[in-house]
């Protein structure tokens, strides 16, 4: 208490504008809590639009064949897998949208640091399902099943040594 009056009296001794100035500060704090939740909410909304997505994130070719799998991608980097070496076949389910605008996609995975995402329902489903199916014991109608769900996961729906 004898701080802030010092503080006070300071304060109107030096410069009574800055002292009309603190006031209106501290009166106003929660009018400028609230403009700073405001702005922090619309920055957040703004990145989330369509259009602001990651661009480079985009698949612009996707090759499924009975070798693998090459995705590239709009920033020039490629994704890749074989069909012999993939070890795992994983399944996720997203709350919000891909790049590509899916909302599931497949990631094939060679090992810890290989592999390729192929984002579900945009256009190469068909394609996929058939090598899919040529895994030694992958159930296609529990990838169905699974794929239909409304609940975000992710799952391991194959691996190698497992069937």
């Amino acid at each position: 208490m004898v701080s802030s009056l010092r503080l006070s009296f300071a304060l109107r001794a030096s410069s009574p504008s800055l002292l009309i100035y603190c006031r209106r500060l501290v009166d106003n704090a929660g009018l400028i809590a609230v403009l700073g939740g405001v702005i922090a909410v619309f920055l957040v909304a703004v990145r989330r639009l369509p259009g602001r997505r990651r661009p480079g994130a985009r698949t612009v070719g996707l090759t499924i064949d009975d070798v693998g799998v090459e995705r590239t991608l709009a920033d020039g980097r490629t994704e890749r897998a074989r069909w012999g070496a993939v070890v795992e076949v994983e399944l996720v389910l997203t709350p919000v949208r891909t790049a590509d605008g899916a909302r599931a996609f497949v990631l094939l995975a060679e090992g810890d640091e290989v592999g390729c995402l192929v984002p579900l329902d945009v256009g190469w489903d068909r394609e996929l399902l058939v090598e899919l199916s040529r895994l030694p014991g992958f159930d296609l109608a529990d990838f169905e099943r699974r794929r239909t769900s409304t609940r975000t996961s992710r799952q391991v729906i194959w691996s190698r040594g497992s069937s």
